[in-house]
């Protein structure tokens, strides 16, 4: 039973170790500083299965604590010099004068055994050599299935070992403990099994697979002379030998793997990455000696990111931003889920994207992101040899897989806030960069085994779940016979310097923990070990573990090995033994960095020149219909329409037709399109807005005269005829209005070229390269405030012209002004300007489509204007209908205005010449009438006053006859 002195001296021994990084806490009192709880630790030797208690009784005294040191210094310097003839290295050197510096509590633990009756090394002659194990059986969270398999690994050895009798004369025990994944609850179990084993010496410390827990032994053991041989932990820190000077580990560290990480990166031809990291060193460690290799082969890295558990979504959308696509991440599997969740929400996944984990991700966190979820967080670890078994358990597993995802589907998960299909879909294809622990091919390692054979044995004599089988079990197997091969070294060694000495000083039983020269020779043989292990060849370099790099996707769910590569040939291969072919999604690999390139999006040069052709058939057409109006003007048919109102529409659609031309000039026509797009744009507005002011103005104009000759009723026709030159200056002067509001546009506020921006464009030559294409548009600073004013009253005008063409719409002559094909001109003009401002601005992004629909509808209406205007003039004349009216040559007529208007056209014509002029005599005989009735009153009132003559009688007949006449005459 330990005393109370013991329990100081033990607490003593642990306040020494404040370099560790661990506080009284996590130390948890309650189980060091009482007798009973140093008798519930578990501490079992390998041969049960079964934790046993161990108690010893510590010295009763520590007053010699001081009284000693001479005495073990002496002792100790003693044992450092019984072994100069063999030759130390450089790094064995650095060691050695580190540990010279050192307090030796060791020693003092010692003479504090040898004092109290416990002896050194005790057992001395008896062949037993202690290992003392350490594991993760359990952690804060719980349970670890997996830590069980490791153990099992390293018993299942230490039998292999003895039943082999690998040490002649000796037998290997192991001693294990749980960590709990806790730096404080692993050095306090490094420390129980030193106070508690007072019969055994621990030659060496196995573990342990926590990269925390290991790096605080890694720095207690140096004090004690043990070697400690790590199966699991990665950290990169712990590859300093300065401040782990005893320490080595059978897997290999995270940072390792960076030549593999560079190979594959240059495999795909990616040249910019950007690191994800958890802001923890076992994390940041490794980012950052990537960061330096990647600089080295000319790998640029975009950005080091780091994070913290709670704004890694702010650190993800500045990733985002940084539009780089490959991302090689180190994080913790607790928080991979809540990362892969937001990367769902983020839509930083597929195919644009490619993840590269570290090893720890190796597990399947993405099948446990509830804690409800039905799967271990276990990785199921399979041997790379392909037999039945392993393909009948991996079949089972994806269909186990496959209905543990239909069953979640549309669930959400508690943690992530994300449904397991999602989660899935952010996963999938996910790169994971991790050692291989198996053998390439079915060759037999040195213990004898093969992968299957090891899987099989292990499962089988332990009772263990495939899906609980650790990825780490291969490396403690072959931990454990490091080990062994080290210490049959080592025994070798001691032979030869026993023999040369004729002593019996060096063995293996005789270790105690002052023997600085025999953990030496521990610490010298592992590292020139070099055999085929079952988790593949085991050599060193440094305190690292040479090993193959293993490159795991996750392929519908499932992690599956794509590539290998082979540190010592330097060689990436994708057609090792069971790998799988790579995936990516949509087929395409990957782009590293998107290259944005500027183009300039011009009209194709067939549409161009094809509207441009039509363009210059409709110039020529207007131009023919021009010079036929001229040609004809003195013909009835030409002189009755207006001529001159004509030949001014016929001007504007040549300026439209123009206008339509220079639509189509951009970059690709221009000579020089910075200096003389402005210009191009200033003459585009001239022209469309004179030109319709023009075209659609003369036809204004008609239709305003013939609406105001046949709303009014009641008027007289004389009256209400309006002149070509009233209506042509009408036309004046909205082109005047025009010129004016576009000349104050340019003057105030010049156009000029500027690019837009439209819809980004991937090449379908290369991914990488993105295209940002421009637009050429004109304007200015206020461009929408003019157009805003232009299109208001040109507006109100078509408005307008809509509502006469619709007032006149029963007017059926056509010698009068056109007015049956006016009608439809404006129409057209009406809803094709209409169209034109809609697609103008819905379309502009698809500049060949739009300068082709634009053009297209322009060209069919002004088209359309020409024709309906001058076609049926055309048909007149060359039909010989210009002739002599009956009509009005049958009445004799005179007629008072400047346009003769009444000529031969059909029967209803004629009927509506007579319903006019029938009007007019109408007019004329109510005047007449009014005037005989107002001389009628004269003669009467001159009568009354005076006396009627005979030749006054004869006067007033004769009066009254001849008006009569005149009626009868009119009548007639």
């Amino acid at each position: 039973m330990m005393t109370t002195k013991g329990n100081w001296m033990y607490f003593l021994t642990l306040l020494y170790f404040t370099s560790i990084p661990f506080t009284i806490a996590e130390i948890k009192p309650n189980q060091i500083l009482t007798t009973e709880s140093m008798e519930s630790t578990v501490c079992t030797p390998s041969s049960s299965t079964n934790f046993e208690s161990t108690t010893v009784e510590t010295p009763t005294s520590t007053d010699s604590l001081m009284e000693t040191q001479t005495e073990t210094e002496t002792e100790t310097s003693s044992s450092e010099t019984s072994m100069e003839t063999e030759e130390k290295s450089p790094e064995l050197s650095l060691v050695l004068m580190k540990m010279k510096t050192q307090l030796k509590v060791n020693q003092v633990f010692e003479n504090e055994h040898k004092k109290s009756g416990g002896g050194s090394g005790g057992g001395h002659g008896h062949g037993k050599i202690v290992l003392l194990g350490l594991f993760e059986l359990t952690t804060k969270l719980g349970p670890r299935p997996e830590g069980l398999s490791e153990l099992s690994a390293a018993q299942m050895a230490v039998q292999h070992i003895n039943s082999k009798q690998l040490l002649p004369g000796y037998t290997l025990e192991l001693l294990t403990n749980d960590t709990q994944c806790d730096p404080g609850v692993g050095v306090d179990r490094f420390f129980h099994a030193l106070y508690t084993q007072n019969t055994t010496r621990m030659v060496m410390l196995l573990g342990s697979a926590c990269s925390e827990v290991t790096e605080s032994l890694a720095k207690v053991v140096p004090h004690w002379n043990i070697v400690q041989v790590s199966f699991g932990s990665t950290s990169p820190a712990l590859s300093d030998r300065q401040e782990f000077p005893f320490f080595y580990r059978t897997v290999a560290p995270d940072s390792s793997h960076n030549p593999a990480r560079i190979a594959f990166i240059r495999k795909f031809g990616w040249d910019t990455v950007t690191t994800f990291s958890q802001n923890e060193e076992v994390h940041s460690l490794a980012v950052n000696d990537l960061v330096t290799e990647l600089e080295s082969a000319n790998i640029s890295c975009a950005a080091t990111i780091t994070f913290a558990e709670t704004d890694f979504k702010e650190q993800l959308l500045l990733l985002r931003e940084l539009d780089t696509r490959i991302i090689i991440g180190s994080f913790s599997q607790e928080l991979a889920p809540k990362i892969f969740c937001e990367v769902f929400k983020l839509k930083m996944f597929g195919a644009d994207y490619a993840w590269i984990l570290h090893e720890s991700m190796r597990t399947t966190w993405w099948q446990n992101a509830d804690d409800n979820n039905s799967f271990s967080s276990s990785t199921s670890f399979q041997s790379s040899s392909s037999s039945s078994s392993s393909s009948a358990s991996s079949s089972s597993s994806w269909k186990r897989r496959e209905n543990w995802r239909k069953e979640s589907k549309g669930k959400t998960t508690q943690s992530t806030l994300c449904s397991p299909m999602e989660l899935y879909e952010a996963v999938e294809n996910l790169i994971i960069v991790s050692s291989h622990n198996s053998i390439v091919g079915n060759n037999i390692s040195f213990s004898g085994l093969n992968n299957e054979m090891f899987m099989n044995e292990l499962r089988t004599k332990f009772k263990l779940r495939t899906s609980y089988l650790s990825m780490y079990a291969p490396q403690t197997y072959d931990a454990v016979w490091a080990i062994a091969l080290a210490l049959r070294g080592a025994e070798k060694q001691f032979k030869k310097f026993n023999t040369t000495t004729s002593t019996n000083y060096l063995k293996l039983d005789r270790f105690d923990y002052t023997r600085q020269d025999m953990a030496f020779e521990f610490f010298k043989q592992l590292g020139t070990l070099n055999f085929l292990g079952v988790s593949g060849p085991v050599s060193f370099s440094g305190p690292d573990r040479i090993g193959t790099t293993a490159f795991y996707q996750i392929q519908k769910g499932v992690m599956e090995t794509i590539a290998l590569f082979n540190p010592t040939e330097q060689n990436l291969d994708f057609n090792c033994p069971n790998c799988k072919n790579i995936k990516w999604h949509s087929g395409q690999v990957p782009i590293a960095k998107r290259v944005f390139k500027l183009k300039v999006v011009t009209i194709s040069a067939t549409a161009f020149y094809t509207v441009a052709t039509l363009a210059s058939i409709g110039i020529l057409l207007a131009i023919a219909f021009l010079a036929f109006n001229l040609h004809f003007r003195k013909l009835k048919a030409i002189k009755l329409s207006s001529p001159k109102l004509s030949n001014i529409t016929a001007v504007g659609c040549i300026f439209v037709y123009t206008a339509v031309v220079l639509l189509g000039l951009d970059y690709s026509t221009l000579p020089s399109a910075e200096s003389s797009f402005s210009m191009v744009c200033t003459a585009r507005v001239y022209l469309l807005s004179a030109g319709f002011s023009l075209a659609f103005g003369s036809m204004f104009a008609k239709t305003y005269r013939v609406h105001r000759i046949f709303t009014r009723t009641g008027s007289i026709f004389k009256d209400k005829m309006l002149q070509d030159t009233q209506l042509i200056s009408l036309v004046g002067a909205l082109l005047l209005l025009d010129g004016l509001v576009v000349t104050l546009w340019v003057a105030a506020d010049p156009m000029e070229r500027h690019l837009n921006n439209l819809t980004l464009e991937i090449s379908s030559i290369d991914r990488s390269v993105v295209y940002q294409p421009q637009v050429e548009v004109c304007r200015s600073q206020y461009t929408q405030s003019w157009l805003g004013a232009l299109y208001a009253y040109k507006g109100l005008l078509l408005i307008v012209g809509v509502y006469m063409a619709w007032e006149t719409r029963h007017v059926k002559i056509p010698a009068l002004n056109d007015s049956q094909y006016i009608g439809v001109s404006v129409y057209s003009v009406v809803i094709t300007s209409a169209i034109v401002v809609v697609l103008a601005n819905l379309i502009s992004e698809r500049v060949t489509l739009a300068f082709i629909t634009i053009s297209a509808l322009i060209l069919t209406s002004v088209t359309a204007t020409l024709c309906l205007l001058f076609v049926p003039k055309l048909h007149d004349i060359l039909s010989r209908n210009d002739v002599i009216d009956p009509v009005i040559h049958s009445m004799g007529l005179k007629m008072e205005y400047n346009t003769r208007r009444f000529v031969i056209d059909d029967k209803r014509e004629l009927q509506y010449r007579v319903e006019v002029q029938n009007r007019v005599y109408k007019k004329e005989i109510a005047a007449l009438d009014a005037e005989i009735r107002r001389l009628e009153r004269l003669l009467d009132t001159t009568t009354t006053n005076t006396p009627p003559t005979a030749s006054s009688t004869s006067s007033s007949a004769s009066i009254i006859a001849a008006i009569q006449k005149k009626i009868i005459l009119t009548t007639a």
